[in-house]
């Protein structure tokens, strides 16, 4: 019982770790607007592979050059709103078995002193009714401001309904005249803020005491707890593999073969740490 109990702990240290880089979910067909042609003659659209706008006589989309959180800059979107209401959306997908969900998406505008009423949003289907949750942003009241830079904005949504919620979207909302660029849309499933990071970080730590005391009656019940669940639930073996692998030392350029998987994946795990940050 005591190996056992040493075993999950330790295997509990290492799912937490995972968190520190949260790996985007593959689940939008074009999160960074690269894919698709562009709209003939440089005129407005209303799509682009894997997104769309639901209203085209409110909205439209525009190729712009891009930049935010990519190495290289590419292309991003700006989403514009003529006359009401504009909805921009993207494919649909199925929802994290976690219960959790984060948006993570960098926006900018052409000018910091026209603040576009925007929502960046998770729509889906809940039984009969829609499921809609948002975050405030740029002219909307409690909104953070845009600028001129690419910043990053995220909606985090902890308690995704128990009942199944089906075709989720990432979705874009004007409400009201503007304009927004849009670069690099990411869905993640295990991204957690500082608190909630210090939290799981204590249920670990708790653990940890009370197997080195070996008081493994109160280990047992605190492995129930919450937090050590989720992980061992949700936090798999092959995320735990891949954030290894990401933490061992760069090779020096002597051992450098032609295709180095570790320093590829290493590279891209602080991408991804770069952005949540």
């Amino acid at each position: 019982m005591r190996r056992e109990v040493a075993g999950r702990v330790n295997g509990l240290r290492q799912r937490r770790a995972v968190l520190e880089t949260p790996v985007p979910l593959d689940v939008l067909d074009n999160p960074a607007f690269e894919l698709g042609a562009a709209p003939a003659d440089g005129k407005p659209a209303a799509t682009i592979a894997g997104w769309e706008v639901v209203e085209p006589r409110r909205g439209s989309l525009a190729l712009v050059p891009g930049g935010g959180g990519a190495e290289e800059p590419g292309r991003a979107l700006e989403f514009s709103s003529s006359n009401g209401l504009a909805t921009l959306r993207s494919n649909p997908f199925a929802a994290p078995a976690s219960g959790r969900i984060s948006v993570a998406a960098w926006l900018r505008v052409a000018d910091p002193s026209v603040q576009p009423p925007l929502r960046i949003a998770i729509e889906g289907v809940q039984g009969d009714r829609e499921y809609y949750r948002f975050a405030a942003i740029g002219g909307l009241t409690g909104g953070r401001p845009l600028t001129g830079q690419w910043s990053q904005f995220v909606l985090q949504v902890d308690d995704l309904p128990a009942d199944a919620v089906e075709s989720l979207r990432v979705r874009f909302d004007l409400l009201g005249p503007g304009r927004v660029q849009i670069d690099d849309v990411r869905v993640f499933d295990l991204a957690f803020d500082d608190s909630q990071r210090s939290e799981i970080t204590k249920a670990v730590s708790l653990l940890e005491h009370q197997a080195a005391a070996g008081e493994i009656g109160a280990a047992l019940a605190s492995l129930d707890g919450l937090w050590p669940s989720f992980l061992e639930a949700f936090v798999s073996d092959a995320a735990v593999a891949a954030t290894q692998a990401a933490s061992q030392p760069e090779p020096t350029p002597s051992e450098v073969a032609p295709q180095a998987p570790e320093r590829q994946a290493g590279g891209m795990l602080d991408r991804f740490r770069s952005w949540w940050q």
